[in-house]
């Protein structure tokens, strides 16, 4: 027990366990990350990679009836145009229930 220990109180821990609750855990990727060495995902490339593009509507209450990925796919350099209709099976997802939409 310290010094500063109220009475009748038993003091804190001046060290943390060695394994648990109240100690640092060393991230593999934190030294990385700090230097701005660590490659994140959106820093990736490779040869004939796609990048995708998530359209949404300027609608924020409209009922969409149809989505015409025809004028997009007439641009230059898009390969593909994909909906809710390309989901196979239901196209919902979740951890626990699926309730939350693929797209």
């Amino acid at each position: 027990m310290s010094d500063d220990a109220a009475p009748g109180r038993t003091a804190l821990r001046e060290r943390p366990a060695p394994h648990g609750i109240g100690t640092d855990t060393v991230r593999p990727d934190g030294y990385a990350k700090v230097r701005g060495d660590f490659a994140f995902s959106s820093d990736l490339q490779a040869d004939r990679m796609l990048w995708g593009v998530t359209v949404r509507s300027p609608h924020p209450a409209a009922r969409l009836r149809r989505i015409d990925v025809a004028p997009a796919l007439r641009i230059h350099g898009v390969a593909a145009a994909i909906t809710a209709t390309d989901v196979p099976g239901q196209p919902l997802y979740g951890i626990v229930v699926a309730d939350q939409p693929v797209f």
